[in-house]
């Protein structure tokens, strides 16, 4: 794959800003408008964790839904393919824009919720974990989307059966077989320690190598999977 198609990146951020930003622009904008409840600071601390973690996920599938099978639908890669770009280097970095408006979301979240209620809050932290999500979910969404009609469902119940999987004292033996397909996003929540971080780097890692592997090897010039 050649290098990335950086001169795409104006166009690829507007086509975000009037779509998959609509969720975490919406949460910022409650954050800053809502009045500040009369709540200690260390509630704050404690609960937001909670909050950050929910909106982050929300905020993983509406940045990452659609990203590749969106334009199949609509033909549109027959406009964007018709001049020397890869579809993986493209296809990609979209991607990695979307981890960036993530971390963007994040940052802007916590330094609000910060300021409003005056508490440190640990966004180094939550950057990591977050960054991690995106990997991992970020991954499987991108992955699902070069290959499936839909990918937000097909994800969402990979994730169900994960949550089952590691939080079952005895899964069932189909679902220990399966194990390795399912996202370990166990290991990205904010409000849970996990372990090492070396199984969800892997996970997402393949998955978006995969992702892109699939996008180098269709044949748009035939229409690709929309036709």
């Amino acid at each position: 794959m050649k290098k990335l198609p950086w001169r795409y990146v104006p166009w690829l951020l507007l086509d975000m800003a009037r779509g998959p930003l609509w969720f975490p622009a919406a949460v910022l904008a409650a954050a800053l408008l809502l009045p500040a409840v009369n709540a200690p600071a260390e509630l704050v601390t404690k609960v937001f964790p909670y909050v950050l973690e929910a909106a982050g996920f929300l905020s993983v599938l509406a940045l990452t839904r659609g990203l590749v099978n969106k334009d199949l639908r609509r033909g549109y890669y027959r406009v964007l393919f018709s001049r020397p770009v890869t579809p993986g280097g493209y296809y990609l970095l979209r991607w990695l824009l979307g981890g960036a408006a993530l971390l963007a979301f994040a940052a802007l979240f916590t330094g609000i919720i910060s300021w409003k209620y005056g508490v440190a809050l640990p966004f180094p932290f939550y950057a990591a974990r977050l960054g991690l999500e995106y990997l991992v979910l970020g991954g499987l969404v991108f992955l699902l989307s070069t290959l499936l009609r839909e990918d937000a469902g097909p994800a969402l119940v990979l994730c169900a059966l994960s949550a089952y999987y590691h939080g079952a004292a005895y899964p069932p033996a189909w679902l220990k077989a399966a194990g390795w397909l399912l996202p370990p996003l166990n290991l990205c929540r904010l409000t849970v320690a996990g372990t090492g971080p070396l199984p969800a780097l892997l996970y997402g890692a393949c998955a978006v190598a995969a992702a892109v592997y699939v996008l180098q090897r269709r044949n748009f010039a035939e229409g690709g999977r929309g036709d």
